[in-house]
């Protein structure tokens, strides 16, 4: 009955997002927020059936395309994302909308994501979760950044080979953030993307930038945004090749002191210039 329930509300949630990034977003951002690219490469991918029918693994080697959704590409559907707030205002033990929105299309989903954590924190979650047998990963760590871009690049880089060859999204943070900047946090995301082939860019920062309500405040999405978040997460990954689908625990899954930001939409933007 829950997972009944999710798939209806993924359904209302996911047709509404699309439409409006579809509308909203103009040629800043593609129709599903990822890299416009004809490069291909190979790709391997070991996939752990899910243990309510099998432990068994497959592997497969496929040439891996931008222009198609991922789900066309791999053989499982285990997925690792990896995040800060923004990922983990989606989470289950939150909002639910990751969940809601990829469980559905068949993904096996982990959200390891916390408030206040930078990059690094992507090296801690594989040390303890690489080996579990991912086909899919997706990272958003960024808007948390110590200003220092060559630890970054590296910390990020570093991932990346860990990760690889399979399949990764990346997304790439709002600006100016709350510490003014991340641009460069995003020059160095993009420059990953056109760096590995395996790598699918969805631009969040200029989805956020067309679409000043899907913020609450400098980074944290609204309501809205949460929906068009989502949304562009599963359209990059498309249908899972394998059923069932399923939103796995996790065990990073600490906040901190500090509640997420409110949930209801921002007011409407006032004009504070003087005559």
């Amino acid at each position: 009955m829950l997972n009944q329930l999710r798939g209806k509300r993924q359904l209302h949630g996911l047709g509404f997002s699309l439409c409006l990034l579809c509308s909203a977003c103009g040629s800043d951002i593609s129709r599903d927020g990822r890299v416009e690219s004809e490069t291909t490469t190979a790709v391997t991918t070991t996939s752990t059936v899910p243990p309510t029918t099998s432990t068994s693994s497959t592997t497969t080697t496929i040439a891996f395309s931008r222009d198609r959704p991922i789900g066309e590409q791999v053989a499982g559907n285990r997925v690792i994302m990896i995040g800060d707030s923004v990922l983990a205002s989606s989470a289950e033990r939150h909002h639910g909308e990751m969940c809601d929105a990829v469980v559905p299309l068949g993904w096996q989903v982990e959200v390891d994501a916390e408030q206040t954590r930078y990059i690094e924190f992507a090296t801690l979650v594989l040390d303890q979760r690489l080996e579990a047998g991912w086909d899919v990963a997706l990272i958003i760590l960024g808007n948390n950044y110590k200003g220092d871009i060559a630890f970054y690049t590296s910390e990020l880089t570093t991932i990346l080979q860990r990760l690889s060859p399979r399949p990764i999204v990346l997304l790439t943070v709002s600006e100016p953030g709350f510490t003014g900047r991340v641009d460069e946090v995003n020059a160095a995301l993009r420059a990953a993307a056109r760096s590995f082939e395996n790598v699918v860019l969805i631009d969040w920062s200029a989805a956020t930038a067309e679409n000043p309500s899907f913020l609450n405040d400098e980074v944290h999405p609204s309501i809205r945004g949460r929906a068009a978040f989502v949304a562009l997460v599963a359209a990059a990954l498309g249908p899972a090749p394998l059923q069932p689908g399923a939103c796995l625990e996790t065990e990073f899954d600490y906040d901190g002191r500090r509640p997420l930001p409110a949930t209801t939409e921002p007011p409407p933007a006032t004009d504070t210039t003087t005559p």
